[in-house]
């Protein structure tokens, strides 16, 4: 999403941004467009494509494109004949700009030829209920357009210059206009000013280069089409490291063995059951190394240590590592089956559980307790050598060990440190499994800081009393977990006791905006957000979370010291701020790779095009650098997720669950909770399997307990649901709006069907589904896909819908209108369709019904103004200014001999039985308000006067004002409600109202013929020709239902906070029921 600011009320308040195009660039545009048969609007329209792609990083998104639909037979008459192409943009990887301009070059050919559609008949094709968005704000947030400027008015006599009057408000978020000027080409963007203009103003220049540079090289792939200059480049790089400062290798027993020497009589660690000091604990540590050193454990051998949280953990830890050898964590909470992968990959040299420690313990106590040096060890110990070995959730369905060295590990803590207020005076809770990379933060940073180490029991985070008893009585200052469980210990009462508490460090899951600002309302603590994958050893950003956050997701902040952080396109370069990147982290602080995985290591670990000789990390995460400097979190590039701080690659829980006998597919998806991210399973059962319980069905308690014997309990999914297969697009992806949900969750209440048509459906659903009942167990509004549809049962329904109304449809139908109710229409509308001609239908003067009806637009425009109340949303206005003698009774004359010509102008929307009509009034006769306005109020008066709210159903819908500057100096604003005109139509109106006021300056009307057709005419064609589709208005309803299936779910542009259910209000739900005769 392109970010924007917060807004608990979307404001459409708008701005305006432009710079002019170099004449030698636009003339390159045309040169372009000419070789590949194209236009300079469709080049520079695959340009604004790549800039969204590029910023965004959606490669699939919709550009509102304004067009007027009029015919010859309305070429002077007044009217909203504009209509709203919606052109889908399919940026793809391997395209260079010649293939994408190709591609870009087809969808405006097919669009424009099928414009005569209203975009409100469009919407409903594509089937917004189904898609699950807010109507027309989630389906597109882009414009593009391509206009002349003011100077294209001619007019005999008159020279005509342009004023520039700012947007006041904006249907979209960012539309980008390409303005022809006799002396220029300029391009502009405008946008709601929830969008920064320092950002809007960085996007217009890197449009311009990234033009430039794809015209220089078309051949160029779009993903590596630079926007950055040299002096912007080496800006970015930069941003792209922390604090760099020189710091000898190292080790981890250096550094802890340091802090130890400094307070030895201080608490190290201390448990519900005893408390080490520091020199107790490293004596208690040397003699168990004592002991594996002289079993024959070094540097570069593994040990296993299948034990939990425990100060004997820590002990076993340390001991290892002095040993010289490395320890691999193995959570005795783990299935056997998994913990039995785990030792078979890494091949430990042995596995050290706790009545192996205790033996060993007994063992090592004759033995001495002083601190090993190398003489003692098998072989020095260096910073290269490895120091653990921890597993991630692997994509293959097998975890992968990530092997760290101490070199790494040291330069983490060492810089961590430097950077934290965090001291020998506090004391951390520990709070993350020790099979956890985060659990490095909890034992090595305390330890090396000379700090208490609280250790819970196992499990202790399972029982939150425990824990806040823990708080108090240890009087814990420093509690590090992750945002979902520090917002689940916020609803505690007891936490508004917790005031030691000085520093709250939180990683692992994105930080809510809303859980931080509760957090700042309980404590006065330090909150930091941290953000690291276990490649990168812990954590490699950082962010001092202060002020108010809102609904945002909190940034991850600045790279940690000698940490480099890269956002990088898909060729490798640094990308400009506020453009999504995917990130690379690289500095000493690495790890070595994947254990035992050569192939895997080169692919995530590749060289540093920046630093010679340096690694960087491919993280697989999409994120941006904001303008502050900050990076935020996107999204994955793949498919892991972050449950509870535990990074997972649902294909490893999928092939779990998938090895069930049940089970013939499976598909596990994240899922946003008030608790927090969880996992949810889709099964498509096996074969002779049915969807519930019984010998052949599948058992969701067994399908869990199946998964819980291997996986960990974070990867176990908590919701369940059975479909019959996985639904995709017809590009072959994931269809989530296909997906029932996971839990039994009603939808909407159960409607009976209203009419004998509705009747029949629901019983052909019934059958299809087995409800023995009868159609009166399925609703007239439940949906195919929600009772368990699939592709293959929605052949079987049309079958069944052919057979029984004779009518011909396909499967096409089931998606677009997947209810009863839906097919039952489309029955309807068949049975009505008796063949007309294969031709566009004429359109005509002829007679109209007593209440004309709205045009799809209107409709649109209408339903806006009713759902949210009068605004100033559609206001259009046109403000011209005369230099001259300018007769204001002659003008007034001229104004209503347009007015009577037109009329639109004179028609107002009022309601019959809850639908808007159109009333034409026969006469109409404005006055326009005549008012002195000083020259330096004149831009403040033009914007107070266009935020008039129109009242649709009663007052005129064009307000003309005479804003008098001085006795030859005059502004006429005339403001016209968007429901009766366009863009077209102000010239049209300009032309008549020079006509009629020469006309009447000479004493007599306007001589002119009667327009062939008026507006209602139009809209009543339109509504003929669609409503009862005959095959040429069915031609052109498929076009736009094919060019739009299989779009994204969300195509959120504009914000990047959490949405709220009703965009821009606060709702509430009333329930209410209609009966059934007055339903029919």
């Amino acid at each position: 999403p392109l970010p924007g600011l917060a807004a608990t009320s979307p404001s459409r308040d708008a701005e305006r941004r432009s710079r002019t195009m170099p004449a030698e660039l636009f003339a390159r545009v045309e040169q372009f467009a000419h070789r590949h048969a194209a236009t300079p609007f469709m080049v520079l329209l695959a340009a604004f494509g790549v800039l969204v792609r590029r910023y965004t990083g959606a490669p699939d998104f919709l550009v509102s494109v304004p067009v007027t639909a009029r015919g010859s037979a309305a070429h002077g008459a007044l009217g909203y004949f504009g209509n709203t192409l919606l052109l889908r943009i399919t940026a793809r990887p391997q395209d260079t700009f010649v293939s994408f301009v190709d591609a870009v070059r087809e969808t405006c050919l097919n669009g424009f030829a099928h414009q005569a559609v209203g975009i409100d008949r469009v919407v409903r094709e594509v089937n917004p209920e189904r898609m699950g968005h807010d109507g027309m704000d989630r389906l597109v947030r882009l414009g593009f357009s391509w206009r002349k400027t003011a100077n294209d008015f001619a007019l005999d006599g008159v020279t005509v210059r342009q004023l520039e009057l700012g947007a006041v408000t904006a249907h979209l978020p960012l539309a980008l206009a390409v303005v022809l000027d006799p002396d220029r080409v300029s391009v502009e963007f405008e946008y709601q000013t929830r969008l920064r203009g320092e950002l809007v103003e960085k996007m217009l220049g890197h449009y311009l280069r990234l033009l430039d540079h794809a015209l220089a090289e078309p051949g160029r792939r779009i993903t590596g089409i630079d926007m950055l200059g040299p002096a912007q480049r080496a800006a970015v790089l930069a941003q792209s490291h922390g604090e760099l400062v020189a710091t000898p290798a190292t080790t981890m027993v250096a550094l802890l063995e340091a802090a130890a020497d400094a307070a030895p009589e201080a608490v190290a660690l201390v448990s519900d059951e005893e408390q080490l000091t520091y020199a107790g604990l490293h004596r208690r540590a040397n003699r168990l190394a004592r002991l594996l050193a002289a079993r024959g454990f070094g540097p570069e051998d593994l040990v296993g240590l299948r034990m939990t949280t425990s100060i004997e953990f820590v002990v076993a830890m340390l001991a290892v590592l002095k040993a010289g050898a490395a320890y691999l964590p193995i959570d005795p909470a783990y299935p056997d089956e998994r913990i039995d992968y785990l030792v078979a990959d890494a091949r430990p040299r042995t596995v050290i559980g706790q009545p192996e420690f205790a033996a060993a313990e007994r063992d090592a106590e004759p033995l001495p307790d002083a601190a090993l040096t190398d003489a003692d060890r098998l072989g020095p110990l260096h910073p290269e050598h490895l120091a653990y070995v921890i597993y991630t959730s692997g994509s293959t369905g097998r975890p992968k060990g990530v092997a760290v060295s101490h070199r790494a590990i040291a330069e983490h803590v060492d810089g961590f440190v430097a950077e934290w207020s965090m001291t020998a005076a506090d004391r951390l809770l520990q709070s993350s499994s020790v099979s956890f990379d985060a659990s490095l933060l909890d034992i090595f940073v305390t330890l090396t800081l000379g700090a208490r180490l609280v250790v819970p029991r196992p499990g202790a985070f399972g029982d939150l009393d425990y824990v806040a008893d823990l708080i108090e009585r240890h009087r814990v200052t420093v509690l590090h977990m992750v945002p979902s469980m520090l917002s689940t210990l916020l609803l505690l009462p007891r936490a508004a006791q917790w005031r030691a508490l000085r520093h709250v460090p939180v990683g692992g899951e994105a930080l809510p905006g809303e859980v931080a600002d509760r957090f700042a309302g309980h404590f006065d603590a330090e909150l930091r957000n941290h953000y690291g994958p276990t490649e990168a050893v812990v954590c490699a950003t950082h962010l001092k979370v202060e002020g108010a956050q809102g609904s945002r997701v909190v940034p991850i902040g600045v790279p940690n010291r000698n940490v480099y952080a890269y956002v990088l396109d898909e060729e490798l370069a640094p990308v400009p701020a506020q453009v999504i990147g995917e990130f690379y982290l690289g500095g000493a602080q690495l790890a070595r790779g994947y254990l035992g995985r050569p192939g895997l290591t080169a692919e995530r670990f590749v060289a540093d095009p920046f630093a010679a000789g340096m690694r960087m990390y491919r993280t697989g995460d999409l994120v941006r650098r904001n303008l502050s400097g900050e990076l935020e979190f996107v999204g994955r590039a793949d498919e892991q997720v972050k449950v509870r701080g535990y990074r997972i690659e649902l294909g490893e829980v999928e092939s779990v669950i998938a090895t069930h006998p049940a089970v013939r597919h499976c598909l596990v998806v994240a899922e946003d909770t008030e608790a927090g991210p969880t996992l949810a399973a889709y099964l498509v059962p096996a074969a002779g399997a049915g969807p519930s319980g019984g010998p052949a069905g599948v058992r969701i308690d067994e399908i869990r307990a199946h998964a819980a014997a291997t996986l960990p309990e974070y990867m176990v999914p908590s919701a369940f649901g059975v479909i019959p297969e996985i639904p995709l697009t017809v590009s072959g992806k994931l269809d989530r709006r296909a997906l029932p949900p996971p839990t039994p969750v009603a939808a909407r209440g159960h409607r009976q069907p209203a009419t004998e048509i509705e009747r029949r459906m629901c019983a052909i659903f019934a059958r299809l589904f087995g409800r023995d009942e009868g159609w009166d167990r399925i609703g007239a509004d439940d949906s195919f896909f929600g009772l368990g549809g699939h592709s293959l049962l929605a052949a079987r329904l049309v079958a069944q819908i052919r057979t029984a109304f004779a009518v011909e449809c396909t499967v096409r139908a089931v998606f677009d209108a997947p209810t009863p109710a839906g097919l039952a229409r489309l029955v309807e509308r068949l049975r009505a369709g008796s063949g007309p001609a294969d031709t566009r239908p004429r359109l005509t003067g002829e007679a109209r019904p007593a209440r004309p009806p709205l045009s799809y637009s209107q409709l649109a425009m209408w339903f806006q103004y009713r759902m949210r109340g009068a605004n100033d949303v559609f206001n259009m206005a046109l403000a011209l200014r005369f230099t001259g003698p300018l007769d204001a009774g002659v003008l007034t004359a001229a104004l209503n001999d347009v007015v009577a010509r037109h009329e639109v102008l004179r028609t107002n929307f009022v309601e019959h039985d809850g639908m808007p009509y159109q009333h034409v009034h026969r006469e109409l006769r404005l006055e326009p308000v005549v008012t002195e306005v000083a020259a330096e109020r004149l831009d403040d008066t033009i914007a107070g006067l266009r935020r008039h709210v129109f009242t649709l159903e009663s007052e005129p819908l064009i307000r003309p004002t005479l804003l008098v500057l001085g006795p030859d100096t005059h502004v006429l604003l005339v403001l016209i409600h968007h429901m009766v005109t366009d863009h077209t139509s102000f010239g049209i109106l300009l032309d008549d109202l020079v006509v009629a006021y020469r006309a009447r300056r000479d004493a007599r009307g306007p001589q002119w013929t009667a327009p062939p057709v008026q507006f209602a005419d139009y809209a009543r064609w339109q509504r003929n020709t669609f409503d009862t589709p005959g095959p040429w208005a069915l031609a052109e309803l498929d076009h736009w239902r094919d060019a739009l299936d299989g779009l994204p779910a969300d195509i959120s542009v504009a914000a990047d906070r959490a949405r709220p259910p009703v965009l821009g209000r606060r709702g509430e739900v009333v329930d209410f029921t209609v009966s059934a005769a007055r339903r029919a």
